[in-house]
């Protein structure tokens, strides 16, 4: 009786051995949240979300607002640089604090490049049309008491003699390119005999207006016109050192190598006439340009390209 009442005690203990690790598992467990502890968690998490969602819009509309404000300025800038060739009076103009000599520069540097432009063309400019420094251009081309650019002044006539020919350009500077205005120049280049009419326009030039300049040089008349934006001529691109020479064969010149080289003018490789380069000699569809080039392998080579 005493074995077996000792047999069942020990039972017991290993019973409760085996059962001590559970036990002392589920008495270590921390006692479930009520409803009210998880509502403040709840709550805690949604601010500190909302915290970070309003301080990250805050940040990008301050962005936007200071982006909105510089193009602002730019526009201010830009559309203050004069006011309507052929159509505008000396109206007021403002600048922004320090951006006056920088547009007075970059107009500068603008016609500069013109007159390097059509002295390629083998044009002849007067001496007293493209201005030598900044200052003389102030002094030329701007009103001295508001300090606005005198487009209308602008114009650069221009006169090239090859042989018995003579042919004349004409180069405006237009703010705000309008029909009115087109068609205001075409007249003034007819009355002076020219056969080439450059429009340097100020801002994007709306489709009408090309449309009708395409059906100008489409209808096979005298005058040919060409459209430039002030900022593709602020620089020259053909003294960047990775360009080329380009020069323009004259009809006797193009003869002269297709014979020597025994080739047809179609077997010529091709440049599109709306080529920076192209565009910047006034390269028409049909001729041809020879192209002067520097290599490490073959040193100096030339080729010939006709222009479609």
């Amino acid at each position: 009786m005493i074995r077996q009442t000792t047999y069942h005690a020990a039972q017991v203990c290993v019973d409760i051995s085996a059962l001590l690790p559970s036990i002392l598992q589920q008495s270590s467990r921390p006692p479930r949240p009520s409803a009210h502890d998880c509502l403040r968690v709840l709550f805690h998490h949604v601010l500190v979300l909302f915290t970070k969602f309003y301080v990250v819009n805050v940040h990008f509309s301050h962005l936007n607002r200071v982006e909105v404000l510089c193009r602002g300025q730019r526009g201010r800038l830009r559309g203050s640089v004069a006011r309507g060739a052929m159509d505008g009076g000396m109206s007021g103009e403002s600048y922004a604090i320090g951006q006056e000599a920088l547009v007075f520069d970059r107009m500068f540097r603008v016609m500069r490049t013109v007159g390097e432009m059509m002295r390629d063309r083998k044009y002849n400019i007067a001496c007293n049309v493209i201005p030598e420094s900044v200052e003389q251009f102030r002094e030329w081309y701007t009103d001295q008491h508001s300090n606005a650019i005198l487009r209308e002044r602008m114009t650069v006539p221009c006169e090239r003699v090859c042989g018995p020919q003579r042919s004349r350009a004409m180069v405006f500077f237009s703010q705000g390119l309008g029909m009115e205005a087109v068609k205001q120049y075409i007249m003034t280049a007819n009355s002076d005999n020219c056969d080439r009419l450059i429009i340097v326009t100020s801002g994007k030039v709306n489709a009408t207006v090309k449309r009708h300049v395409d059906d100008v040089n489409r209808t096979g008349v005298a005058l040919k016109i060409q459209l430039f934006d002030e900022d593709d001529l602020v620089v020259n691109i053909t003294h960047h050192e990775l360009v080329p020479k380009h020069t323009q064969l004259e009809e006797e010149e193009e003869k002269e190598m297709l014979q020597s080289h025994s080739l047809e003018k179609s077997m010529l490789p091709r440049i599109l006439s709306t080529d920076p380069v192209a565009a910047y000699l006034g390269l028409e569809r049909g001729r041809v340009v020879r192209i002067e080039r520097k290599s490490m392998s073959a040193g100096f080579y030339v080729t010939y390209r006709q222009v479609v």
